[in-house]
């Protein structure tokens, strides 16, 4: 924590610093020297140790340290989100091509009860110029007959 200094004296020499309720930094010289002629009201101070509450630590931590973890913390969740946009994209890749592969096949069925459908048509038109030669042939030999 070098970073932070006293602010009545600006010296950073010292192991004891406060915190005022205020939000000053002070030694611990300047606390019981100084903080009196400072203050002329009742105000509170909070001495800066290891023993200070999680939601006050944040505050004396090293940027460096409490970047890199939210960094960590942010890229965790980046590739957490990002495996599961792949799942998605997966299910809609392996969807698609199920579902071309249903209308290749359906296509191929078309094609086929198309070429069916064209000899039926075919066979069904012989059998029909079959039945006319047939009628008229009957037709000709009961003429004939009578």
């Amino acid at each position: 924590m070098d970073w932070f200094h006293c602010n009545v004296c600006y010296m950073q020499q010292g192991t004891t610093f406060y915190i005022t309720s205020c939000g000053h930094i002070v030694c611990k010289t300047c606390m019981t020297q100084d903080m009196p002629k400072l203050y002329k009201h009742n105000f509170h101070f909070l001495w800066i140790s290891t023993q200070l509450k999680p939601q006050e630590k944040i505050y004396f931590r090293s940027l460096k340290e409490t970047t890199q973890k939210r960094f960590n913390s942010i890229s965790q969740a980046w590739t957490f989100q990002k495996q599961q946009h792949d799942l998605h994209v997966n299910f809609y890749k392996q969807y698609i091509t199920k579902a071309q592969n249903a209308l290749q096949e359906a296509l191929q069925k078309i094609e086929n009860q198309e070429t069916e459908l064209k000899a039926v048509k075919s066979e069904n038109a012989e059998l029909r110029s079959m039945v006319n030669h047939l009628k008229s042939s009957l037709s000709r030999s009961q003429s004939s007959s009578r």
